[in-house]
């Protein structure tokens, strides 16, 4: 299903490779100086995005999260409640940091640190309108262990880590789908034998859900 907004100004998502590649446009990649630029513009356009939407888990000077008493953390709350569908929804997250191949998939060139915080972005953004985020890393292929440990360094308790095997991380997207949607009609089997329900696992649990958000990692949800 495509979103698609009553008014156009009700949401909009924010492509940032897109605007990577539209700013390379602008900078002769041949020049040293050139490319660093670029690179340095990109990442800070992504540092200020994930600092707007991750104001309402902001954390205390002690490290832990500021939690209900932020106003923004209030706001965030109040917009999902305004925003969310009247059901169980969930929010996919496919997450590769690598470099891209030479064609096709994972084309962003920006490093893992880039990566990650256009990543954290879109998971801010994402558990400010939906109950449920879970972000999909690689078991397997090139940097398949640092994928899995940049999540778990964002600290967030909203977020279930959903590891797969897909050999390399650009063909990620396609399997965490298709792990996704195994899992979900495992869930709502489950639902449908009671007699399950009481043994059935937290996690499994959660993947009982009536909407689905698959996005990628450089796409920010904003309203």
């Amino acid at each position: 299903m495509v979103l698609k907004p009553l008014r156009l100004g009700d949401f909009f998502v924010e492509h940032l490779s897109g605007f990577e590649h539209n700013f390379e446009k602008l900078v002769r990649p041949d020049i040293l100086d050139g490319r660093a630029a670029r690179a340095k513009h990109v990442h800070s356009v992504a540092a200020n995005i994930a600092a707007q939407k991750c104001a309402p888990w902001a954390k205390n000077d002690n490290g832990s999260h500021i939690g209900a008493s932020s106003r923004n953390t209030t706001a965030a709350q109040q917009k999902r409640a305004a925003w969310e569908p009247a059901v169980a929804s969930l929010v996919l997250i496919p997450y590769y940091g690598g470099p891209p191949e030479a064609f096709g998939n994972a084309h962003s060139t920006s490093p893992r640190a880039t990566k990650l915080l256009q990543t954290k972005g879109v998971i801010c953004a994402a558990a400010a309108l939906f109950r449920r985020v879970k972000v999909g890393v690689c078991t397997d292929g090139p940097g398949a262990v640092s994928d899995a440990d940049d999540i778990r360094s964002l600290d967030f308790p909203f977020v279930e880590l959903v590891a797969v095997r897909c050999g390399h991380g650009v063909r990620l997207p396609f399997v965490f789908l298709r792990e996704a949607q195994v899992r979900m009609v495992r869930a709502r089997a489950l639902r449908r034998d009671a007699s399950s329900l009481p043994h059935a696992s937290t996690s499994a649990a959660s993947w009982d859900v009536d909407v689905v958000f698959f996005t990628e990692a450089d796409q920010v949800f904003s309203t």
